[in-house]
């Protein structure tokens, strides 16, 4: 007995070692764990960077695909309209600058293609680095777990190597008692016999000892016992009473085999009736339901129609007061137009003839601002003469217009005018008189901006902004 406690006592000092050796690696493992944490962290940066990268990148792609589309739908325009058509912003013909702004607008899309597939092969390059560093940020993220496990599992150990040395404590404490007690117990001799007859001695006293337990509850339950059987000889008294009860009834009332049926019959006519009456009322819930989501549906659109008709009330009195505005704004406009009409027709007139030469010395401008030229004393609509004097019969009205508006606005001056394309349908003398005409007015204004692609006239003006 010795010898085999002995032999406990080594085996657990043993496995008390072999958890303290298992214990001692944490230290190891944490600062692994440090160096890792380290190595996902930078990983994590270093991938977040490649990703914005990346979206820089699909972002500068997405540019230039809208730009290189943006520019192949104005090459598709130019080869719609042809090089024989007029430009539509300065309405003259292409000629020999469509082919030259064409080959501009295929360079512009071979340079953005060029581009374009730099930052796409960029862009592969790209992704190849995120994979490749998303590898390394999940291999790291999975030496993390494994060692944040390893942690969890030498914390149990710590708390079982706790335990194994609390129990080893008691194991060394109770065997000092037991071999103080061991020592007590050297001088009194072992009787076999007498050992196996007290054990038989007590086998057959726990016997007796059951039987009595069995016995006593037994016992116990006797009490329960007669009360359940007062209980049922009581049932069976009443069930006795209940069969004289129905015997009686059974001979009073005959069985009837035809009644039973006619009731039968009647029965099952009712149960159908029941049935029918069922679907019925199924029915007109159901139709109840609908008549309800049909009063609801009209008092919503009886509201819907209340309101529409308040607002169509502000509308009728909202028109009446427009009418009335509009009468006023009309009898304005025309007072207003009666007092500039004259002012604008009379500068109007004078700058056509300077222009002109006296070939037509009297313009007429009406209320409604429709433009009329007088020539040789006759008056026609503007749509009779040719595209040049109608583009010049436009120039001087808005000159015109600008000057009297000038004049009219005390508080401040218009200081800038802008003409796109003016010279494009004159004549070599008709430019110069065009030119003399706002050299004569250019004291009255800051800026005067001419927009032309007429290259012989630009040493005529005295500042030139040449756009390539």
């Amino acid at each position: 007995m010795t010898s085999t406690r002995t032999t406990d006592i080594d085996a657990t000092e043993e496995q008390i070692q072999k958890l303290k050796d298992e214990v001692s690696k944490k230290e190891d493992i944490l600062k692994n764990q440090k160096q890792q944490d380290k190595l996902f962290l930078e990983s994590s940066q270093k991938l977040k960077d490649i990703e914005d990268k990346e979206k820089k990148l699909i972002d500068k792609i997405s540019r230039l695909q809208a730009l290189i589309d943006d520019t192949r739908s104005k090459v598709n325009i130019l080869k719609d309209i042809g090089k024989d058509s007029n430009c539509p912003t300065c309405t003259r013909a292409l000629k020999e600058e469509y082919d030259k702004v064409l080959n501009s607008l295929k360079m512009i899309i071979k340079d953005h293609q060029k581009e374009l597939n730099l930052q796409k092969q960029e862009l592969k390059e790209i992704d190849k680095f995120k994979k490749s560093e998303q590898k390394t940020k999940d291999k790291l993220q999975k030496i993390l777990q494994e060692l944040h496990l390893s942690l969890q599992i030498i914390k149990a150990k710590e708390e079982e190597l706790k335990q194994q040395e609390s129990d080893f404590k008691n194991i060394e404490k109770k065997g000092l008692e037991n071999r103080k007690e061991l020592e007590r117990l050297e001088d009194i001799k072992y009787d076999k016999i007498l050992h196996q007859k007290v054990i038989k001695s007590k086998q057959d006293i726990e016997y007796k000892y059951k039987e009595l337990i069995g016995v006593k509850k037994l016992i116990e339950q006797i009490p329960n016992l007669k009360k359940d059987r007062s209980n049922i000889t009581k049932d069976i008294e009443k069930i006795k009473k209940e069969i004289e009860l129905q015997t009686k009834t059974i001979k009073d009332h005959p069985y009837d085999k035809s009644l039973h049926d006619k009731r039968q019959k009647e029965f099952d006519k009712i149960i159908l009736d029941k049935d029918d009456l069922h679907d019925k009322l199924n029915k007109e819930t159901k139709s109840l339901e609908i008549i309800k989501s049909n009063i609801k549906t009209l008092d919503s659109r009886l509201q819907t129609d209340k309101k529409q008709a308040k607002q169509l009330q502000n509308k009728i009195e909202q028109k009446g007061d427009y009418e009335k505005l509009k009468l006023l704004m009309s009898e304005f406009k025309n007072k207003i137009n009666s007092k500039i009409t004259p002012r604008i027709t009379y500068l109007a007139s004078l700058m056509y003839s300077t222009i002109t030469k006296g070939k037509y010395q009297h313009v007429e401008v009406s209320s409604e601002f429709d433009f009329y030229i007088y020539d040789q004393g006759v008056k026609y609509p503007i749509a009779r003469f040719s595209g040049g004097e109608i583009d010049l019969a436009n120039l001087v009205l808005r000159i015109a217009i600008s000057k009297t508006l000038n004049e009219l606005n005390t508080n401040s001056n218009i200081g800038f005018l802008a003409f796109d394309e003016v010279f494009g349908s004159q004549d070599q003398q008709r430019r110069y008189e065009i030119l003399n005409a706002l050299y004569n007015i250019k004291e009255q204004y800051r800026q005067i901006f001419l927009i032309s692609h007429e290259n012989e006239i630009k040493e005529m003006f005295e500042k030139v902004i040449e756009i390539g």
